[in-house]
């Protein structure tokens, strides 16, 4: 038995969700005393088994210890034999099951860049940590190379990156596309859209300008805002006539959104949680088909040119703006090539390399 602590981040139940339509997988859910279930959580019945757990206020730090010693027990409860351990904080209950069962690290971060987490502290904790893997994966090359820096051994380390689900997209006759194209539909088009959480990563300069391109109609920007982001060229941004936004969406209509807007914009400000970074955006855009402009802030964006439009500077981002407003070009929408950036691509290259 898999299995996997913690899934209480989507792009962590992604990858473990598609593993486990191949062999048993259990997530564990830790969560504080008294709290529900995280939001992203599946709700519909799945092949992947959700384990949950309640800990104190204060499990990932203060109380590591007993924390970890109560995972392990339900691990031991669970028959696993094989634990996928997901950020250094878990580095306490690595110690205490690496005599017992086979461990593996899946990095989905840079978590020396978290606020809170101890910077240098947090890498030294991973470096241990992987030290005690059998098989380590990282969904950056760029966080690759970073832990072989620190001396871990680069052939037990796999780039596995974030990826898409194919079975989303396609469903233009369903509800949540007649939804958002009623709501575009009173926009001035072409629409520009940013599909994804609005905090500090994101290039705001590079939106003021792109908003006040003729060949652009609107700005819609489709996501949460960060609590508490304070920035005045995202104050400036709001009240623009052609700015919109929608506020965070429901996780099931993001496709609609991303078929339905013109042009996709990813503008990742150049920052080194964004260059070791793996988009779950990107990928998603992708197999949505629509054109795509990006920044190159993201290493791993660089590696799909041939699928997207990138700028290194700002005026040619907001070139390539213009360009794909007026004459668009969409991505490939070759079978391989999909079935390549596939969350079903990404659990097989797991499970073979086990």
């Amino acid at each position: 038995m898999i299995a996997v602590t913690d899934i209480n981040a989507i792009w962590r139940i992604k990858p473990f969700m598609a593993l486990s339509q191949s062999t048993p997988v259990t997530g564990v859910s830790p969560r504080q005393w008294l709290n529900g279930d995280p939001a992203c959580l599946p709700r519909e019945r799945s092949t992947l088994a959700i384990s949950r757990i309640s800990l104190p206020p204060g499990w990932a730090s203060r109380f590591a210890g007993y924390s970890a010693r109560r995972i392990f027990d339900l691990l031991e409860r669970i028959d696993a034999d094989r634990l996928f351990i997901t950020s250094p904080h878990y580095l306490p209950l690595a110690r205490i099951a690496a005599p017992r069962m086979s461990l593996h690290y899946y990095c989905s971060d840079d978590y020396s860049q978290y606020d809170g987490w101890g910077g240098t502290k947090i890498e030294s904790r991973e470096t241990e940590l992987l030290a005690l893997c059998e098989r380590s994966f990282f969904v950056s090359r760029h966080l690759v190379e970073k832990a072989v820096q620190r001396g871990a051994n680069r052939a037990v380390l796999q780039i596995s990156p974030n990826a898409t689900d194919l079975d989303r997209f396609g469903r233009g006759s369903d509800s949540n596309h007649e939804a958002v194209r009623n709501f575009l539909g009173c926009l001035k088009r072409p629409v520009v859209g940013i599909v994804g959480a609005i905090n500090s990563r994101i290039d705001f300069e590079l939106l003021n300008a792109c908003i006040e391109l003729e060949e652009v109609g609107s700005l819609v920007m489709v996501g949460p805002v960060a609590s508490g982001f304070v920035s005045p060229s995202w104050e400036r941004l709001l009240t623009h006539p052609k700015c919109v936004m929608t506020g965070e969406r429901p996780h099931g209509e993001i496709p609609a959104w991303m078929e339905e807007i013109d042009v996709a914009l990813i503008p990742y400000s150049d920052t080194p949680f964004n260059r070791s970074c793996s988009p779950m955006r990107l990928f998603d855009h992708l197999g949505a088909g629509k054109p795509i402009v990006a920044t190159s802030a993201c290493d791993q964006i660089r590696e799909f040119d041939d699928h997207l439009c990138r700028g290194e500077s700002l005026e040619e981002v907001l070139e390539l703006i213009r360009k794909q407003c007026r004459d668009p070009l969409s991505p490939s929408r070759e079978p391989d090539f999909l079935a390549g950036i596939s969350w079903q691509n990404r659990a097989k290259s797991i499970l073979d390399s086990l």
